[in-house]
């Protein structure tokens, strides 16, 4: 465990819930951030839930690739939700398609969207008491959430290159 400590230090851990991570594109494609030298590395593509709000900016549904650390792809094949790391000096650039396929693109601070996500979580439990953790999943929210995520991905497919500048190193 020390060994992941030490490979993390400098960086913000986001977790995010199950359905709002997917390391496989719409048509089954595995998501890869691509460097100029043709080298690829496995990615996961992380969506903000409803409710994230960073400076009272609301950035739900906008997302971000990071590069996939081993426990990412077995906790989204579990159905399990999962943390990702992203640099702590170094804002994170998100993207956004709206319905007519403009590309909106947001920088925030690690440290505040890390905050920003726990706190859309911890209001979304608030308001569904009733419901587990485990039910999370199973929420319209996280429907809604995952086909407009397909629709994006739909949109972007063919465009790596673009997707690659939003990597977080």
């Amino acid at each position: 465990m020390s060994e992941q400590n030490n490979m993390n230090k400098g960086k913000v851990r986001i977790d995010f819930p199950p359905k709002w991570v997917t390391a496989e594109k719409a048509n089954g494609e595995p998501f890869t951030i691509s460097n100029g030298k043709g080298e690829s590395w496995p990615a996961v593509k992380c969506t903000l839930p409803t409710g994230t709000k960073v400076d009272g900016k609301d950035l739900s549904g906008f997302s971000f690739t990071t590069f996939q650390k081993p426990w990412n792809k077995a906790d989204i094949e579990a159905g399990k939700g999962t943390g990702v790391f992203v640099n702590a000096d170094r804002n994170v650039s998100l993207f956004k398609y709206d319905q007519n396929g403009q590309r909106h693109d947001e920088s925030v601070e690690p440290q505040k969207l890390s905050d920003a996500v726990e706190a859309a979580r911890a209001e979304y439990r608030e308001q569904h008491q009733s419901h587990d953790r485990s039910q999370e999943q199973e929420t319209g929210l996280d429907e809604l959430c995952e086909q407009k995520t397909a629709e994006a991905n739909e949109r972007e497919s063919g465009s790596q290159d673009r997707s690659a500048q939003n990597v977080q190193r």
